[in-house]
């Protein structure tokens, strides 16, 4: 389960870098955003490990 929230992270960055790139900077702050609560619960599920 942690390599899921790790790879939904990973993903939500990307996105948000790629909207960046396109000029997209408020979307990009969601992408980020939504990226946070991932890492989160990875950084949980790996300290419960």
């Amino acid at each position: 389960m942690t390599r899921a929230l790790l790879a939904s992270a990973v993903v939500m960055n990307v996105a948000g870098w790629l909207c960046i790139a396109q000029g997209a900077h408020l979307l990009a702050r969601v992408c980020f955003a939504a990226a946070l609560p991932f890492i989160a619960a990875w950084v949980v599920g790996s300290l419960r490990d």
